[in-house]
């Protein structure tokens, strides 16, 4: 994970996108 994505708002998001989407 970037340090752009670092921030706790993204594990919220990750958790919301379903990670076969990666």
């Amino acid at each position: 994970i970037l340090k752009q994505y670092s921030h706790p708002n993204i594990v919220r998001l990750m958790a919301s996108v379903p990670r076969n989407s990666l």
